[in-house]
C-alpha cells in the first residue's frame, strides 16, 4: 500500500518462483525450494495477492526433494499449470526432479514422464545441469500441448511434455 517502501513477512519459506494467474491476478502460486528442515520445499497458493498462503499440490515431490522450480499457467485455460522442478540441494541440485501438470488450479499434480532431462545438456554433456539457475517453463497460447522448457538449452514439446526436442540454435556448444 506504500509503493514498496515497507514489507510484511507472511511466509517462512525460501521462494524459488512465484507467478500470478493471468485471469485472476490476486491468485498467486509460489514454489518454495527445500533449504533445510526448518524451510522445507512445497507449493503454496494465495487468493488475496499474497497476504495469506496455504499449502496446495498433492502429487508433487516430498519437501526434502523439492528444489528450484519454474511455473507456468496456461494463458487461456488458467486451471492448467505446469511445474518444472529440479532436485533439491541434498539430492544434486541441477538435474530435474520432475515435470508436473495440474488441471485443477494446482490442487493436484501429475508427474509427466519425459524422454529427456530438460534442465541438462544433451549427451554427451548430460551431467551439466542448471535446474537451480536457468530453469524456465512456458505454455503456448494456442495449443495446450505445446510447451517450452529449459535449464541449459531451450526445448519444445508438442505432446504435453512427454517428448522434448532442442529448439534453440546454439548447436552442440554450451549455452
Amino acid at each position: 500500500n506504500d509503493g514498496g517502501t515497507s514489507f510484511t513477512y507472511v511466509l517462512a519459506r525460501m521462494p524459488a518462483r512465484m507467478i500470478a494467474d493471468p485471469k485472476c491476478p490476486d491468485t498467486l502460486y509460489l514454489a518454495a525450494r527445500y533449504y533445510s528442515a526448518t524451510y522445507p520445499g512445497a507449493m503454496f497458493r494465495s487468493f488475496n495477492a499474497g497476504q495469506t498462503w496455504s499449502l496446495t499440490g498433492t502429487g508433487l515431490p516430498i519437501p526434502n526433494d523439492f528444489g528450484y522450480a519454474s511455473l507456468a499457467i496456461h494463458p487461456v485455460y488458467n486451471n492448467m499449470l505446469f511445474a518444472n522442478i529440479s532436485k533439491s540441494s541434498p539430492n544434486g541440485l541441477g538435474p530435474m526432479e520432475g515435470f508436473y501438470k495440474s488441471i485443477n488450479y494446482g490442487v493436484s499434480w501429475t508427474k509427466i514422464t519425459t524422454n529427456v532431462d530438460v534442465q541438462c545438456y544433451p549427451s554427451p554433456n548430460q551431467a551439466v545441469c542448471q535446474g537451480w539457475y536457468a530453469n524456465t517453463t512456458l505454455c503456448s497460447r494456442t495449443d495446450t500441448n505445446t510447451l517450452y522448457a529449459g535449464g541449459t538449452r531451450l526445448l519444445k514439446t508438442i505432446n504435453g511434455g512427454t517428448t522434448w526436442n532442442v529448439c534453440d540454435t546454439v548447436g552442440t556448444a554450451y549455452a
